[in-house]
């Protein structure tokens, strides 16, 4: 009997180890861009095994610089490098879900003025607002309503939570993903990956040296796929990684 329970026991362990184990991304090679006290920009390639992946985007101080939500339901933009350069900004990404151009998907708020409602559906898990000034992501259940917010964009899923993976998300598709963070030290950013599955990318954004003096403690999933793209131009960098189509809206970063 205690042999047959050893064989269980070693049995359910290989079993269950390469779930528990997790992955072991690493930083393969970077190019951390010059930065100041109050944003930087960052692209880093990443490996675990045959498996390898690139970020790309940057951070910033929300006491210097706000996200501004840009519609574009019209389709007079067509890249995220035109919203970010004739909205006056230094940074883009691209922003929410949409059926198409005209029709987005989940709350939407710009200036203050409410493009989109809120829905409740389990992909739209999380909220991105700027309430009275600063920026908040918090879930979708969570979220205290419109009251005193200028900007909001409704997306997801999570893809971190406490400096931690959000667990259960998706490891069969990969695609190129986007994102908005948050870390422990205030700062918040964007950014994309070209190629990974959701879990893939929530287990590299809490690499510990992925960001220079910072670890991302909260990070929300946008719309990706076709839509991925990048836009950022400071003095000191910029970075470029066009969409492949024109999006319904975008999510930009500008001087307060």
């Amino acid at each position: 009997m205690a042999k047959k329970n050893f064989l269980f026991w070693v049995s359910l362990i290989a079993l269950l180890a390469p779930a528990d184990l997790g992955a072991n991304w690493r930083v393969e090679t970077r190019d951390d861009q010059p930065s100041s006290a109050e944003m930087g920009a960052f692209a880093v390639n990443f490996v675990d095994g045959p498996n390898n992946a690139r970020l790309m985007g940057i951070w910033f101080s929300p006491h210097q610089y706000e996200f501004r939500l840009v519609p574009n339901l019209d389709g007079f933009y067509s890249s995220v490098k035109q919203v970010v350069e004739q909205r006056k900004g230094v940074a883009g990404i691209n922003g929410g879900y949409f059926k198409q151009i005209s029709h987005p998907v989940g709350l939407l708020l710009s200036g203050g003025k409410t493009i989109h409602p809120l829905e409740h559906a389990r992909l739209l898990s999380g909220v991105l607002a700027i309430r009275n000034g600063l920026p908040e992501l918090r879930r979708t259940s969570d979220f205290a309503g419109t009251r005193g917010v200028r900007e909001a964009i409704q997306c997801g899923p999570f893809l971190v939570e406490a400096a931690h993976p959000v667990p259960g998300l998706d490891n069969n598709k990969e695609a190129a993903r986007s994102f908005v963070f948050a870390t422990d030290t205030a700062a918040w950013g964007i950014g994309i990956c070209r190629s990974a599955t959701l879990r893939q990318l929530a287990e590299i954004l809490v690499v510990p040296d992925l960001l220079p003096h910072a670890r991302i403690t909260r990070a929300l999933n946008l719309d990706g796929g076709s839509s991925t793209s990048l836009y950022s131009k400071t003095p000191q960098t910029e970075l470029s990684s066009p969409n492949w189509v024109t999006v319904s809206n975008y999510l930009t970063v500008t001087s307060k």
